[in-house]
């Protein structure tokens, strides 16, 4: 009986580890001219010691959005817009205050350009870890 006790004690302790404390909001979804890739802009939570961060993933169209990181673009706080110049480039409009944890300049053959929401180009790498 002891022995049973002791295996369900750690069969249960293991699995608090294992749940998942963030969730992802979906907030807009874009779609390419040739429909075949989307962009996701998200907000994900991960509980109350962390800040929500708004996000961007580009995924194929038929994909869903994992509760996972964005795999395009991470920034703390901000506003994020996005255009569709053709189906391999996108275009993102961001917060020029925004903190930035991570910025691919490509994903799934898509060319991102990011650019301040008033016009201006931004050529400054992300300053931050990649742990938002």
């Amino acid at each position: 009986m002891c022995r049973l006790s002791i295996i369900i004690i750690i069969l249960t302790a293991g699995s608090c580890g294992l749940k998942d404390v963030c969730s992802n909001e979906v907030i807009e979804e874009t779609y390419s001219p040739n429909k075949a890739l989307k962009a996701v802009i998200f907000s994900r939570d991960c509980g109350a010691t962390t800040s929500a961060s708004t996000q961007l993933s580009i995924l194929k169209a038929d994909k869903s959005l994992e509760n996972e990181n964005g795999n395009t673009f991470i920034v703390n706080d901000g506003q994020i817009e996005i255009e569709w110049r053709s189906s391999t480039e996108l275009t993102v409009y961001i917060d020029i205050l925004a903190n930035t944890f991570e910025r691919q300049d490509q994903v799934e053959g898509v060319r991102i350009t990011y650019k301040s929401i008033s016009g201006r180009p931004l050529n400054a790498q992300p300053v931050h870890p990649k742990n938002p």
